[in-house]
């Protein structure tokens, strides 16, 4: 490669770094102070971000503005020499959105000290051009949804994670600016702690050419970062005793359509057409000729290792069917989140915090397959530090787990994890009676994945700054075929 073509390169990858990008995980703050009384602006006003201390100083004309500010309800602090300072509290910082706020101080003489308002989220944004849903972490608290697809799927215009009828593989799924995506199906990986979600943002059209692999929304996700100051813990149980997913009798129930008519001892050894049962009882269960009929043509198969008595084919059959149906187990999820300053080494560091959060879901399954229900557990850690004035560094790790009966016989991707799921793979097709009595239809899952990203931040100027971003997935997938058949003889005769 030439020098030419070298620095050409150079230049496009620090130009793009340079660019204030739709990916950023921030928003900003941006307005004019002016003098109260007169209107006039007032040049150098320091305007500061209480809880991150950043800040910025008003021009000549009284603009400012405020990068790189952390999505969510954030307060201001606004002072100037010869004006009493003011508090605005409750600023909206959206996900790569700016917030204006206008301030106008009252001189120092009128005997205020500090004058507290409350800021008031405009009625129209006008730096928003595109469809966009922004969630905050207090409005996904008041929501009945336990973990991120639901918080997604209960949005206006959206269900589960189908945005304008396209399938989930066809939405990027971020979180704090890193794309996380199954390389098998690219399905997205949404086993993310609610505990830790700072907000939740979701572009359904009109999102730029920088998305790739993305066809019909965005979602960006971005994480708590745990506070300078104090330590603060988010615990959240949901527990769904343990019942039936489904109405009517079990499968393995005597009078159940499966059973019948196989045990009742009215029509099981002679056949359902006997003239024991009704009409409209033989309309509600299979045709079966009796078990005297299936060992008499066993008999004359010519086939002497299936010679059986009547009585031990019954016994076989009640083998066969054996599973037991009932849910025993309740449904649960629990999500444990913690942070706050690294203790000892917090100061030394730059402000050292961590966030550190940890989910578990069990649900029980429509009725046992090779497992009996969906188990999931991620773990995660971040670490922040203000590394220098204006630059911010953070790390990130994660491992998640899920376990359970594979969707797919042929080793494809993808878990059973709905009851509509399962009835849909019980019904218009052949072998139903196998897959619901045996275990191996389907074979056992497990997939571990395991994350490391890392996000530096620079302000170079109040009106420029660039973010530098590392992300590795690691994910290993166990999907195989179940033990063989146990051959062992369990009937003689």
């Amino acid at each position: 490669m030439t020098r030419t073509l070298y620095s050409v390169v150079a230049l496009c990858f620090f130009a793009s770094l340079l660019v204030p990008s739709a990916l950023a995980q921030s928003g900003k703050i941006s307005g004019r102070v002016t003098d109260a009384g007169t209107g006039e602006p007032i040049p150098g006003a320091n305007v500061i971000v209480v809880e991150t201390g950043q800040g910025a100083a008003a021009d000549l004309d009284g603009f400012y503005t405020i990068l790189n500010v952390s999505p969510g309800s954030t307060d201001l602090r606004v002072t100037s020499i010869g004006y009493a300072e003011q508090i605005i509290e409750g600023v909206d910082v959206n996900i790569g959105q700016t917030a204006t706020v206008n301030v106008q101080l009252r001189e120092e003489g009128l005997g205020i000290e500090t004058l507290v308002v409350q800021a008031e989220r405009p009625v129209v944004e006008t730096d928003v051009s595109n469809s966009r849903l922004n969630v905050s972490a207090a409005e996904i608290e008041a929501l009945p949804a336990p973990d991120i697809t639901s918080v997604v799927g209960l949005q206006a215009g959206i269900q589960g994670l189908s945005v304008r009828g396209s399938g989930s593989d066809e939405i990027s799924f971020q979180v704090n600016g890193q794309v996380l995506r199954d390389e098998r199906n690219n399905a997205p990986v949404t086993s993310i702690p609610l505990s830790s979600v700072s907000e939740v943002q979701v572009q359904t059209g009109g999102f730029n050419a920088e998305f790739g692999n993305v066809r019909s929304g965005v979602v960006n996700v971005v994480t708590k970062e745990g506070d300078e100051e104090r330590y603060e813990a988010d615990v959240q149980i949901r527990l769904s005793p343990a019942t039936q997913k489904h109405f009517g009798q079990l499968a393995n129930d005597l009078d159940s359509y499966w059973i019948r008519p196989f045990l009742d001892p009215e029509v099981a050894f002679t056949g359902t057409a006997n003239g024991a049962w009704s009409e409209a009882t033989q309309q509600q269960y299979p045709g079966f000729p009796g078990w005297v009929a299936v060992s008499e043509g066993l008999l004359a198969d010519g086939d002497p290792s299936n010679d059986m008595t009547p009585e031990a084919l019954q016994q076989a059959f009640l083998w066969q069917h054996r599973k037991s149906f009932e849910i025993t187990d309740p449904d649960y999820d629990t999500d444990i989140g913690f942070g706050g300053p690294v203790p000892g080494i917090s100061r030394a560091l730059g402000n050292l915090r961590f966030y550190a959060a940890y989910r578990r879901e069990e649900d029980l399954y429509l009725l046992p397959l090779h497992t009996d229900r969906y188990e999931e557990q991620t773990g995660q850690i971040k670490l922040t530090s203000n590394v220098a004035s204006g630059m911010k560094l953070s790390v990130e790790g994660r491992l998640i787990e899920q376990g359970g009966t594979g969707a797919s016989r042929s080793g494809q991707p993808g878990f059973f994890r709905s009851s509509q799921g399962i009835a849909n793979n019980l019904t218009a097709v052949s072998f139903i009676d196998s897959r619901i009595f045996s275990g191996d239809y389907w074979g056992p899952s497990q997939v571990n994945r395991n994350q490391v990203g890392a996000t530096f931040t620079h302000l170079v100027s109040p009106t420029t700054f660039y973010e530098v971003r590392a992300n590795r997935l690691q994910t290993n997938y166990d999907t195989n075929p179940g033990p063989r058949r146990d051959e062992t003889p369990v009937v003689f005769f």
